[in-house]
Formats: C-alpha cells, sequence, structure tokens
C-alpha cells in the first residue's frame, strides 16, 4: 500500500533514569530484536538499517561467548526468558540498559546475514553521550553527576564550553523564580577557596546574568583539582565532621564510598535533601573571580 521499505533508522529506548528494569528490556532489548526480525523480512534489495545502540553496552564486565551467542540468536519471543535476563540476575536499571544496548549489537551481528541474502545492509553504532531529550533525563537523574565529570574530562574540553547551552539553563532557572530573600552568596570548599553565588543575586537585580554565567564557566575552566589535593581536602572534611561530632544522616555508611569515589576522582550526586535545601540553584564562582568581579555588587 505504502511501496517497498528500503531505509530503517532505529533510535528508539528509554533510558535508566526514565523506566523500570522490566520496561528497559522490554523496549530496549526485545523491541528492538522484534524490529530488526520484522524488518529483515520485507526490506527491499539495496536497501540499508542502522540500530543506535550506545557506548553503554562496552561499560560491563565481558559477558561469556555463550551469553553472547544467546543475546544474538535466541528468538525474539524467547529472549526475555534467558538466564542472564531474569530479575535476580540484573543489578539495576543502569545494569538492564548495558545488557539491552550489548543486546543490540549482537543482534545486528546476527540478523546483518539475514538482511545480507535480501541484498540489504545493516549497522549498529554505539554512540557516546549526545545531548538529546532522554539524555537530559539522564543529567538530571541519579547519575547526573557522573555524566557531566565525564563530559568535564573529554579531551574537547569542558562541559560548559557550551555557553549557549549553560545561559540557556540559567535563564530557565530564572524564569521560575521570583524575588527571594535567600542568601546571595556563601564560601564553599574545605578552604573557603570557591564561593557559592546563589541566583537570587541575579533575579532581585544585584547583578546580570551574564556577569554570573561569565564568572561561573570562567571557574570552572580555570582549574582542574589534582586527586592527591582532593583527597588532602576530603580527609580534612571528614576530619572535621568526627572531631565535632555533626550528625549527618547515612554518613557512616557512605563514608567508604564516598572515600573511594574521591580517590578515584570520580564524580558522586547531590542527595535529595541536599538539592531541596539549596533550591534554587545557584552557580558556583572561584574566590578571586568572585572578589574582584561579583563581591562589589553583593556586600
Amino acid at each position: 500500500e505504502f511501496g517497498e521499505i528500503k531505509y530503517m533508522i532505529n533510535g528508539a529506548g528509554v533510558s535508566p533514569s526514565q523506566a523500570p528494569v522490566e520496561d528497559i528490556l522490554k523496549v530496549d532489548l526485545y523491541g528492538t530484536a522484534v524490529l530488526l526480525e520484522e524488518v529483515g523480512k520485507v526490506i527491499a534489495e539495496g536497501g540499508a538499517g542502522i540500530t543506535i545502540s550506545s557506548q553503554s553496552g562496552w561499560r560491563m564486565p565481558q559477558l561469556t561467548p555463550e551469553e553472547d551467542r544467546a543475546l544474538a540468536m535466541t528468538p525474539a519471543e524467547e529472549l526475555l526468558d534467558l538466564e542472564i535476563l531474569q530479575p535476580e540476575n540484573i543489578k539495576d536499571t543502569l545494569h538492564a540498559y548495558q545488557l539491552a544496548k550489548r543486546c543490540n549489537e549482537k543482534r545486528v551481528m546476527y540478523e546483518c546475514i539475514r538482511w545480507g541474502e535480501r541484498g540489504a545492509r545493516l549497522n549498529d553504532i554505539a554512540p557516546g553521550i549526545i545531548v538529546t531529550p532522554l539524555a537530559i533525563d539522564e543529567f538530571n537523574g541519579p547519575r547526573g553527576d557522573f555524566y557531566k565529570d565525564m563530559f568535564a574530562r573529554c579531551p574537547a574540553g569542558h562541559i560548559i564550553s557550551d555557553t549557549t547551552s549553560a545561559r540557556r539553563y540559567l535563564m530557565r532557572e530564572l524564569s521560575e523564580m521570583g524575588k527571594t530573600q535567600s542568601p546571595y552568596f556563601e564560601p564553599t570548599g574545605s578552604q573557603g577557596d570557591y564561593i557559592r553565588v546563589y541566583l537570587s543575586a541575579v533575579a532581585n537585580s544585584l547583578i546580570t546574568a551574564e556577569q554570573l554565567l561569565d564568572a561561573f564557566v570562567r571557574s570552572a575552566n580555570s582549574r582542574q583539582e589534582p586527586t592527591v589535593s582532593w583527597m588532602e581536602k576530603w580527609e580534612t572534611i571528614v576530619s572535621i565532621i568526627q572531631a565535632n561530632k555533626i550528625e549527618l544522616e547515612g554518613f557512616e555508611t557512605d563514608l567508604p564510598l564516598l572515600t573511594e569515589a574521591a580517590r578515584n576522582n570520580q564524580a558522586v550526586h547531590h542527595s535529595r535533601r541536599y538539592n531541596e535545601a539549596y533550591h534554587p540553584h545557584y552557580r558556583i564562582v572561584e574566590r578571586g573571580i568572585f572578589e574582584r568581579e561579583l563581591y562589589p555588587a553583593l556586600k
């Protein structure tokens, strides 16, 4: 009725922050397997297809040859019955997503032979982070700081070298605010070498959004903390908390994880209580830049 099918681009899916384990497996894994099978039955000669999986499929331990083969060749209707895909064998939504993307690649390796028999090509690509609506949900989800850290380590430059996106995000936050009586700034960091500048300073017209954005971007790009230096500061923070017997919910439980993250220079996410306490958001500015350029208008 609508003519022959010559091309297929498959980028559909849900992310670890968008759906539970069961839905990720049904949509990202089973859904892709069905699509490749069914389109492969009708794809026109000379046609081509591409499945966009994810580098996340490569960020998990290597599967056994038997597991890879099962993901590649098990009929689609039997895929979700595989032992490796049972709930007790999947740690969390991220693990489910990684398995789904690994499966996507293996299915393409298998199905491309069938497509080839019809004179058509089928490929898979596994890109890194591309800023789409799905990626935005990940940035704002439990692993948000991990992705931001990944951007910061990219040889192409810091995440906020894209000042257009940083400006858009800042203006969106400001549009949701009215005038507020929250503090305008406070020192942060164990040495007070950074200043947390609240958006209330802009909302109340003491400084402009452009001034804050410029100071924030230059601060972020001007200094990369060595791991040894950061560990020293983290140990100081821990000693202050313990010496003063400051009660922090979950501190003792989280301490080994936080220490390991600090040692490996890994990002961790702010807790829900922290985000609630510091809403609306702020921007971090290096102390020297703050004192020279912003403090005169805020003191």
